[in-house]
């Protein structure tokens, strides 16, 4: 917060500048002929004065909307600096801390507005003047920054002590530490200028400059405790949420929390191929955990996904074509799949959205070829209604009512053909609710190019072929006109009776 540019002055400094004035009056007022801060111990970049040590009076005050300026009244007092004392400006412009605590006034309620406002926006607040304060939940800031900006890691140097990862985090995480010690700390092998080597595979590594007894200097890697995002008594009921997009674009509809806050909000659309993340977290205070959902669609198809870490209860994660889940530590790639721990907190979750083996190629809200699909009673199969040996045909009919259309598809358009009406086909009338039709090879010629029409229950069965197909000249056989435009020869002579 004091070291973040105010939003309502872009372009200006931050009230952290201030800080630094002050303390750079202290130095210049302590320091012994021919010294310089480089000179002393415990000093450096950053300079070595935690506000934690300078000014502990301001703990407990963090979500205390005039925190600004009682941060720079502490620190004038503890630098014995006064509040009305001229500070020179990098344009010659003169100012005091005094006119700074009246300009960044409204600083911490400018923090909350811009953070969601309500309970969410004073805990991100309060916890950004912490971070400020002693350096604690840096790696906090530093994982959101991360699911935001879908990044594998982030690299951060502010605070005076080096990190490296975040416990129960899937962000990879360094925080440098010092970039200029004081000469007698380096020498002393108190801190080192440490720096972070990213590798091309996005590996990071915490490296420091050390010096060497003969006077020379040699870079090594260096070790560092690990940071975290949730400090005693508090525990992390977090969700930390995955979602690999494996199909068509996918767009945010809707998000809920009901039970803590978004620390990072559902991505609104996540593009194919992409992963989209974000992390649900508990409110502090008594222990509730958290829980939520998200609902986003792709090619008009909704994707609901849930997930809740609560304490006192089961662990519960749904949504996607499969997931992976784990609790305290990020799950394995190889699984288990579809296995949610029942507990064990914070709660990771993986949702991975697969494109299917099918894809439409012609869809209808409204039947097909001018047949209305409206029946529940509706039958349709494939047939090969020219004899061609493909089944590029549909028959579709209605038990009970006669009807019997026949539908040819050219290039997803689908017309109906000669024969089809409501008065059955080939003389068989359809005229029971129990008839039902297939499509058959009666010939063993390998072609689906009969019709086998029987009624279960009464024995009756018949066999019908087609004779209106299509010949290699495209002429259409008129044998046996019967008045209907599909003439189907009864290869058994009558209906027949089986008797059973």
């Amino acid at each position: 917060m004091f070291n973040a540019p105010d939003v309502r002055y872009p372009g200006q400094v931050p009230v952290g500048h201030f800080v630094t004035r002050a303390i750079c009056y202290m130095l210049e007022t302590t320091l012994q002929p021919g010294q310089t801060a480089a000179n002393l111990p415990d000093q450096g970049s950053p300079y070595g004065f935690s506000l934690s040590s300078l000014i502990p009076g301001l703990s407990g005050q963090f979500t205390n909307p005039s925190i600004t300026s009682l941060l720079l009244d502490y620190v004038a007092t503890r630098c014995q600096f006064s509040i009305t004392a001229p500070i020179k400006m990098g344009k010659g412009q003169a100012t005091t801390i005094s006119d700074a605590k009246t300009k960044y006034d409204g600083l911490f309620t400018q923090w909350v507005a811009q953070n969601g406002g309500g309970a969410e926006g004073t805990i991100v607040a309060a916890k950004s003047a912490q971070a400020d304060y002693n350096g604690s939940y840096m790696a906090w800031f530093a994982q959101q920054f991360a699911f935001r900006n879908n990044a594998k890691g982030i690299v951060m140097g502010h605070t005076h002590i080096p990190k490296v990862g975040i416990v129960e985090s899937w962000c990879q995480y360094v925080n440098s530490g010092f970039e200029c010690p004081s000469i007698p700390d380096i020498k002393a092998g108190k801190t080192h200028w440490n720096f972070t080597m990213i590798a091309q595979d996005g590996t990071m590594r915490l490296m420091q400059v050390v010096h060497n007894t003969d006077g020379s200097y040699q870079i090594q890697p260096a070790s560092a405790p690990s940071d975290q995002v949730v400090y005693f008594p508090s525990k992390n009921y977090s969700c930390y949420v995955k979602i690999n997009n494996g199909s068509t674009d996918l767009v945010l509809q809707t998000a809920g929390a009901s039970s803590g806050y978004y620390a990072t909000k559902p991505p609104a659309r996540i593009p194919a191929n992409q992963t989209g993340e974000f992390w649900i977290q508990d409110f502090p205070g008594p222990l509730v955990g958290s829980a939520g959902t998200a609902t986003y669609i792709s090619s008009g198809k909704p994707f609901a996904f849930s997930f809740s870490c609560p304490v006192g209860f089961p662990n519960t994660a749904s949504g996607g074509t499969k997931l992976l889940a784990s609790s305290k530590n990020p799950p394995s790639p190889n699984g288990p799949y579809n296995q949610v721990p029942s507990d064990g907190f914070p709660l990771f979750v993986e949702f991975f959205i697969e494109k299917s083996a099918y894809i439409p190629v012609y869809s209808s809200g409204r039947g097909i070829g001018g047949y209305d699909l409206a029946d529940n009673r509706d039958r349709a199969f494939a047939f090969d209604y020219d004899g061609s040996g493909k089944l590029d045909h549909l028959v579709l009919y209605r038990p009970a009512t006669g009807t019997i259309w026949f539908v040819k598809n050219n290039a997803g358009q689908f017309t109906k053909l000669p024969g089809s009406g409501a008065n059955g086909v080939g003389g068989y009338d359809l005229a029971d609710g129990r008839d039902q039709v297939f499509a058959f090879d009666y010939d063993g010629s390998g072609k689906l190019d009969h019709l086998v029409l029987y009624r279960p229950g009464t024995g009756t069965i018949w066999f019908l072929k087609n004779l209106r197909k299509k010949r290699p000249q495209g002429h259409i056989s008129t044998k046996k006109a019967t008045g209907s435009h599909l003439n189907l020869q009864l290869l058994a002579r009558r209906m027949l009776k089986v008797e059973m």
